[in-house]
């Protein structure tokens, strides 16, 4: 649902988190912008991190919880938690 752009633009998120207009996914949210939501939101919305995943997140978790991308989030913790105790094990001679 595309609402309007908010009465007082000094409170969109393109206003209060400019760095974010960067990673919003224009092509996926099309026609909605950061113009049309406050940085509370609870709208979930398309996002693009510097590594090119799409991904989606609400848009109060990428602001307030300073929540990332949840495809490089899953790689980490799969390096984390599968590849790291195989460095763990001791190799029996």
């Amino acid at each position: 649902m595309l609402g309007k752009p908010l009465r007082h633009p000094s409170k969109a998120l393109s206003a209060t988190h400019p760095e974010l207009t960067d990673e919003w996914d224009f092509g996926k949210n099309y026609p909605r912008t950061p113009s049309h939501f406050t940085y509370g939101s609870n709208e979930q919305v398309f996002w693009i991190c510097s590594l090119g995943h799409s991904y989606q997140q609400k848009i109060h978790h990428k602001t307030i919880s300073k929540s990332g991308c949840s495809v490089c989030n899953k790689n980490r913790l799969k390096k984390e938690f599968v590849e790291k105790p195989k460095q763990l094990l001791i190799p029996i001679s």
